[in-house]
Protein backbone atom coordinates (compact mmCIF):
# COMPACT_ATOMS: atom_id res chain seq x y z
CA UNK A 1 0.00 0.00 0.00
CA UNK A 2 1.51 3.38 -1.07
CA UNK A 3 2.15 5.92 1.78
CA UNK A 4 2.85 9.64 2.29
CA UNK A 5 5.56 10.98 4.24
CA UNK A 6 4.86 14.22 5.56
CA UNK A 7 6.97 16.50 7.35
CA UNK A 8 4.57 18.84 10.18
CA UNK A 9 5.72 22.13 10.75
CA UNK A 10 9.00 23.87 10.98
CA UNK A 11 11.81 22.71 12.93
CA UNK A 12 11.71 22.45 16.86
CA UNK A 13 14.66 22.61 19.11
CA UNK A 14 14.61 20.40 22.70
CA UNK A 15 17.04 20.70 25.44
CA UNK A 16 18.90 18.02 26.81
CA UNK A 17 16.74 15.89 29.45
CA UNK A 18 13.12 17.38 28.34
CA UNK A 19 9.98 15.92 27.36
CA UNK A 20 7.17 17.74 25.30
CA UNK A 21 4.05 16.25 24.43
CA UNK A 22 3.60 17.34 20.78
CA UNK A 23 -0.12 17.75 19.37
CA UNK A 24 -1.15 17.98 15.13
CA UNK A 25 -4.38 17.86 13.35
CA UNK A 26 -4.76 17.69 9.92
CA UNK A 27 -7.31 19.55 9.44
CA UNK A 28 -11.60 20.14 10.88
CA UNK A 29 -13.40 16.68 10.55
CA UNK A 30 -10.37 14.79 8.84
CA UNK A 31 -9.10 11.66 9.83
CA UNK A 32 -5.48 10.35 7.92
CA UNK A 33 -6.43 6.91 10.21
CA UNK A 34 -3.14 5.33 11.07
CA UNK A 35 -0.37 7.72 11.55
CA UNK A 36 2.84 7.17 13.13
CA UNK A 37 5.32 9.89 13.95
CA UNK A 38 9.50 9.67 13.38
CA UNK A 39 11.53 12.85 13.78
CA UNK A 40 13.16 14.11 10.45
CA UNK A 41 17.21 13.87 10.33
CA UNK A 42 17.84 16.23 7.89
CA UNK A 43 19.65 18.40 8.01
CA UNK A 44 22.07 16.76 9.92
CA UNK A 45 19.71 16.82 13.10
CA UNK A 46 21.96 15.11 15.43
CA UNK A 47 20.89 13.63 18.76
CA UNK A 48 19.23 10.66 21.04
CA UNK A 49 15.35 11.31 20.81
CA UNK A 50 12.75 9.20 21.60
CA UNK A 51 9.70 9.09 20.83
CA UNK A 52 6.59 7.68 22.69
CA UNK A 53 3.10 7.53 23.94
CA UNK A 54 1.57 8.18 20.28
CA UNK A 55 -2.35 8.30 19.55
CA UNK A 56 -5.35 9.60 18.66
CA UNK A 57 -7.95 11.69 20.39
CA UNK A 58 -11.59 12.29 18.17
CA UNK A 59 -13.98 15.05 19.91
CA UNK A 60 -17.67 15.06 18.84
CA UNK A 61 -18.72 18.40 17.70
CA UNK A 62 -21.24 19.99 19.43
CA UNK A 63 -23.25 22.96 17.50
CA UNK A 64 -25.61 25.12 19.49
CA UNK A 65 -24.93 22.83 22.77
CA UNK A 66 -26.56 19.69 20.45
CA UNK A 67 -23.93 16.99 19.77
CA UNK A 68 -23.16 15.75 16.35
CA UNK A 69 -22.23 12.19 16.24
CA UNK A 70 -21.34 12.51 12.69
CA UNK A 71 -19.19 15.15 12.97
CA UNK A 72 -15.43 14.26 14.90
CA UNK A 73 -12.31 16.48 15.31
CA UNK A 74 -9.79 14.39 15.33
CA UNK A 75 -5.33 15.26 17.09
CA UNK A 76 -2.64 13.20 17.11
CA UNK A 77 -0.12 13.46 20.25
CA UNK A 78 3.49 11.55 20.70
CA UNK A 79 5.59 12.32 23.48
CA UNK A 80 9.65 13.73 22.75
CA UNK A 81 12.21 13.42 25.17
CA UNK A 82 15.50 13.92 24.51
CA UNK A 83 18.10 11.80 25.82
CA UNK A 84 21.00 13.42 24.35
CA UNK A 85 23.36 15.95 26.33
CA UNK A 86 22.86 18.70 23.98
CA UNK A 87 19.74 20.80 22.84
CA UNK A 88 18.95 19.15 19.75
CA UNK A 89 16.66 20.69 16.74
CA UNK A 90 14.28 17.90 15.14
CA UNK A 91 10.76 17.71 13.14
CA UNK A 92 7.90 15.45 13.46
CA UNK A 93 7.68 12.98 10.09
CA UNK A 94 4.45 11.03 9.60
CA UNK A 95 3.76 8.53 7.29
CA UNK A 96 0.32 8.24 5.92
CA UNK A 97 -1.23 5.39 4.55
CA UNK A 98 -2.55 6.45 0.77
CA UNK A 99 -5.57 4.99 -1.44
CA UNK A 100 -3.31 5.21 -4.63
Amino acid sequence: MPVNIVDIGPPSTIASGRTLIETYFFGDFFDVGVCYGTLATEPKFLGWLDVTDQGRVGSIRSIGGVPHLDLRNWQYTMTVTNRSNATVPYNIRIATLTSG
